[in-house]
């Protein structure tokens, strides 16, 4: 009971928040040098600026074991008004994203893109407020999940980048390579373990990559 009480809490604070517009959900990614103690770093460094990390992931982009990119969702908490918005918005996103630079401390070589992130079930919610025919057992429910089906939402947005990313130039096996590619003929003689009189001649065999078509953040 207890622990219902905390989520039903939880929920009835975070509508609050999207009913007076306050509050702004992110999505944060960096990409730098693996280093030890580098993603508890960017965790204290967003505790420290008040931002509420909802879920994150860590991979290997490209199989470049040096490369490390942490990707995170996110939930700030703005006060603007309607004309300020979108000047304090941008220099809020300006300012983590140099926070978290000076935080992984690489210069010239981390970079760290943070966007605005507008959540499925939030801009349902949105969309409803104002309305005088709106559902009010519907929206009673979604608040009472409002927390979970944002956490969910991330999740399955996070686990699809990392897919993306790392499967973006992944090395392809020879049977996926020459899935597409016709085989040669094979005579009779050749069939019943005999020889053809013409040479046979040597194929050489390589590995390919697929060019990173999509799935990459870094592209503008």
């Amino acid at each position: 009971v207890l622990q219902r009480n905390m989520t039903l809490s939880k929920d009835h604070k975070l509508m609050g928040e999207i009913e007076s517009h306050t509050a702004v959900f992110l999505s944060i990614q960096t990409q730098s040098n693996a280093a030890w103690g580098l993603l508890p770093k960017i965790m204290q460094a967003l505790f420290r600026m008040g931002i509420d990390v909802i879920d994150h992931r860590s991979w290997h982009p490209r199989g470049v074991d040096t490369t490390l990119v942490n990707e995170i969702y996110a939930k700030d908490t703005l006060k603007v008004g309607d004309e300020e918005a979108n000047q304090v918005l941008q220099e809020r996103l300006n300012e983590i994203q140099d926070i978290l630079l000076d935080a992984i401390n690489q210069p010239d070589l981390a970079r760290v893109k943070v966007n605005r992130w507008f959540p499925g079930v939030v801009t349902e919610i949105t969309e409803e407020i104002g309305h005088e025919d709106s559902d009010q057992v519907t929206k009673r429910q979604t608040r009472h999940e409002l927390a979970s089906l944002i956490s969910r939402e991330a999740s399955k947005r996070l686990e699809s980048d990392k897919e993306r990313q790392t499967n973006a130039t992944r090395e392809r096996t020879v049977d996926e390579i020459l899935k597409n590619v016709p085989l040669p003929e094979i005579t009779q003689t050749e069939a019943l373990g005999g020889s053809s009189n013409q040479p046979r001649r040597r194929r050489r065999q390589k590995m390919m990559s697929s060019p990173a078509t999509s799935g990459d953040m870094w592209q503008e």
